[in-house]
């Protein structure tokens, strides 16, 4: 499940519950390949900083990361910056 929020232009917006079955569970030890991912998902944004990954909670059937980052891209002059803040739970099923 994925949730959090998304913001452009500093206009924050809430992402519903999203729901995507099928994902390998990561393991705790997985912060620096669940960043990789991050920064490779998002590769085109823009990303300015560090991704900070934070492991929240972890079981044998669940875990919990959020991750926080900052982006922005300039096109046609302009730039827009954004900014992440996702939590993402892992439930193995």
């Amino acid at each position: 499940m994925l949730t959090g929020t998304v913001g452009v232009l500093g206009i924050n917006t809430s992402i519903g519950s999203i729901t995507i079955d099928n994902l390998p569970m990561p393991a705790e030890g997985d912060i620096d390949r669940v960043r990789d991912a991050v920064r490779e998902q998002h590769k085109d944004s823009g990303i300015t900083g560090n991704i900070n990954v934070t492991l929240i909670s972890s079981s044998s059937s669940r875990i919990v990361f959020n991750i926080k980052f900052n982006g922005s891209i300039t096109q046609s002059g302009f730039t827009i910056t954004q900014n992440y803040d996702i939590t993402y739970t892992y439930t193995k099923k």
